[in-house]
């Protein structure tokens, strides 16, 4: 998957300047419609930079983007929301993007960030029921399946569900964080649990004989020397997974803590280690899922304490996606990989046959919703 090169500064700003110009009813040429415009632009970007739920709406969106492109699996990725649409029923609600799965089954997707609730608590989403209703009969107009995609920004979570899995509470339709966990289908973008064994480590040097000692303010200089990767003791020299494993301990779940070693007032090693809160027994434990090592790497390149610092990020198409190659035999690094299918399909075949049966059921749905008139309240 490639990113389609195109001029947004050329076409999309100049697009908005002939519609300020319609708007307004001022000719393209206008030596005055220019400075105008500008003037229009800056007090819409500055009203924007103000409203930070629009903001980490926006960020969602745009990381919802980098994520299916990074994990690679899907064939077309475009946003259905750009541009000028037209529409004979106006009740309708365009998702955001447009998704073709590798069989070539499309869907299209809503993105929401939720941010709510603490650790241990279940936060949930909340839509009006038209505006729901509007997104299921517009998928049904286009044939398509319709799937909300849903950033639990607290917990750093992502889950992909089919409009079913919303309870009508209320003058709400809600979705709560435990029943998108059930009825999670990221692994229809690719998306992957992943385990390995613990701890892992990452140790670095010290060349003593170019540092200095410590000195009575407790400070030493350090010059790394050479560093090692262990993942329960075991030392990892292959490239590939040094890789894997330093991801895993940078945007994993897991618990950081760290050791210094010293002899003769100088510095030995610093240790960095990471294990699972809590031991279950097993010699695994789940260090977290690739989207959610996705997104906590580009929360670090997009956000900081003081709100939303970028939209996007750089982002390489099929990254995470390989980044445990196809085929992948640890040797220092054991992985277990999990694709998680929803309860009511874990009796179904393969993942292949899942998708389709199940998008081709909720596009039958649809259209029969479609037949009904919008939602009123």
């Amino acid at each position: 998957m490639k990113l389609l090169p195109r001029d947004p500064m050329r076409f999309d700003v100049f697009d908005l300047f002939a519609k300020y110009g319609l708007v307004n009813g001022a000719l393209l040429r206008d030596p005055d419609v220019g400075e105008s415009f500008l003037a229009a632009a800056r007090t819409s970007i500055q009203r924007a930079l103000e409203d930070e739920r629009f903001l980490h709406g926006q960020r969602t969106q745009a990381m919802f983007e980098a994520l299916v492109a990074s994990l690679g699996r899907v064939l077309i990725l475009k946003q259905e929301d750009a541009g000028d649409v037209y529409l004979s029923d106006e009740t309708l609600s365009v998702p955001d993007f447009r998704l073709v799965l590798p069989d070539g089954v499309q869907m299209l997707v809503e993105v929401k960030n939720v941010f709510q609730g603490g650790p241990s608590s279940f936060p949930s989403l909340k839509l009006h029921p038209s505006y729901l209703d509007g997104l299921v009969r517009y998928a049904a107009q286009m044939d398509c399946a319709l799937k909300v995609a849903t950033f639990w920004a607290r917990q750093n979570l992502w889950t992909l569900v089919s409009p079913a899995t919303f309870q009508q509470q209320g003058k709400n339709s809600t979705l709560s964080m435990k029943d998108a966990m059930i009825a999670n289908e990221m692994a229809l973008l690719g998306d992957i649990m992943v385990g390995t064994k613990f701890p892992l480590r990452l140790r670095l040097y010290n060349d003593a004989e170019q540092s200095g000692p410590i000195d009575e303010g407790g400070q030493s200089d350090i010059v790394i020397a050479k560093a090692e990767m262990f993942c329960a003791e075991q030392l990892i020299t292959d490239p590939v997974e040094q890789n894997i494993a330093f991801r895993f301990m940078l945007f994993g779940d897991w618990h950081e803590e760290d050791e210094v070693s010293v002899s003769d007032n100088r510095i030995d090693w610093v240790e960095f280690r990471y294990e699972p809160l809590g031991n279950s027994g097993q010699p695994f434990a789940i260090i977290g899922s690739l989207s959610g090592m996705f997104s906590r790497a580009y929360g670090l390149a997009t956000i900081d304490e003081g709100g939303v610092t970028q939209l996007r990020q750089d982002n390489v198409p099929g990254y995470w996606g390989r980044l445990i190659p196809e085929g992948y035999t640890g040797q220092a690094l054991p992985i277990w990989r999990f694709v998680q299918k929803p309860s009511f399909l874990a009796a179904a075949g393969s993942w292949k046959d899942v998708d389709t049966e199940k998008l081709k059921a909720e596009l039958s749905e649809s259209r029969q919703q479609a037949s009904r008139p919008p939602v009123e309240l």
